[in-house]
């Protein structure tokens, strides 16, 4: 095959993913091992098939390097936000091994510090994770020095299972308990 035609396989072959994502984020669906790491890894693919597609095509440098300095802007950008952000991950799994949930927790402290928990259930088709229907899940704890973390404060050693469809953590935190229905 010609270098031509290879450059142009593979460029749409990541716009064919591209496409894939964007159905899957639609509906609230995620790939799992993108999450962690957010755009990161389909921003580095793009950079690549342009580079080769640039190459095959002979391209002005000029225009390949402008291009890539505006790349690079954003991906500096999102690598900060990224870890500005940081999100952690931690999987349950259902007493009979029919249902896992994917629980997303962050925190942000200024005082009192706030937790963040985002839940997602594992789907029939291998790495990807459905969100859970609703808001996210919020919990402000003040004057734990750091004792308590995120999981913790969450009820993750008081969880309470109804079928594989829906959760039940008792924080020590909250008043009420935290239901996840899926």
């Amino acid at each position: 095959m010609k270098k031509k035609t290879i450059a142009m396989i593979l460029f749409l072959a990541i716009v064919g993913i591209y496409i894939f994502l964007i159905f899957l984020y639609k509906y609230n669906y995620y790939v799992r091992f993108l999450k962690p790491t957010g755009l990161l890894v389909p921003w580095f693919l793009t950079i690549v098939a342009l580079y080769i597609v640039a190459w095959s095509y002979k391209i002005n440098r000029y225009v390949m390097i402008t291009v890539s300095v505006i790349f690079l802007v954003f991906l500096v950008v999102v690598i900060f936000l990224h870890l500005l952000l940081k999100h952690s991950y931690h999987d349950i799994q259902s007493p009979d091994g029919g249902a896992t949930v994917m629980i997303e927790y962050r925190n942000a402290t200024h005082g009192e510090t706030s937790h963040f928990y985002t839940f997602y259930r594992s789907t029939s088709i291998p790495m990807v994770v459905q969100k859970q229907k609703g808001d996210s899940v919020s919990i402000m704890t003040r004057h734990t020095d750091g004792l308590e973390d995120e999981l913790t404060v969450l009820g993750i050693n008081d969880v309470e299972w109804i079928g594989d469809h829906k959760v039940i953590f008792h924080s020590p935190f909250k008043d009420e308990a935290i239901q996840v229905t899926f």
